[in-house]
């Protein structure tokens, strides 16, 4: 998952894509969402993908985010600005629902699906059937992902 945000138009992207332990690509959404700072952006990407899944009969759900502010202050359950709070407690209240659930930290550069999905919808290049049928471009990034796995 991931969010990308614009600081001029207090915009963001959220974007989660689901794959399997093989790296194969088997669902995923992309949302706007009205943010004020990046960590807000990142916390709604994680907030709608925790969402996406409630009720659905997973087993184990294996959550990535590049943004290590984000999973540090969920395993610390430290507290975050006033102005992140109430989104962080409702983020909190999510995890604590699900019983094999996993948030981990990844590298910027593991994590370059699910930013080129947020990009490419904030620039309105995204078509709504992306995860059926993956641009040429999502298609080499997930190929080129697929075989390191």
């Amino acid at each position: 998952m991931d969010g990308s945000f614009l600081p001029k138009t207090g915009e963001a992207a959220v974007a989660c894509v689901c794959r399997d332990s093989r790296g194969v690509l088997v669902n995923g959404f992309v949302r706007t969402v009205r943010v004020s700072l990046a960590l807000q952006a990142e916390a709604q990407a994680l907030l709608q993908t925790l969402k996406y899944f409630e009720g659905k009969e997973e087993k184990e759900i294996e959550v990535e985010s590049n943004s290590l502010e984000l999973v540090k202050s969920l395993e610390e359950s430290t507290l975050v600005s006033w102005g992140l709070d109430t989104l962080f407690r409702e983020l909190q209240a999510c995890v604590k629902s699900f019983t094999r659930l996993k948030i981990k930290h990844c590298r910027r550069e593991c994590n370059t699906i699910a930013d080129w999905v947020c990009k490419a919808h904030r620039r309105k290049a995204l078509s709504t059937n992306w995860v059926y049928y993956p641009p040429s471009c999502l298609l080499d990034l997930l190929c080129t992902e697929a075989s390191l796995i």
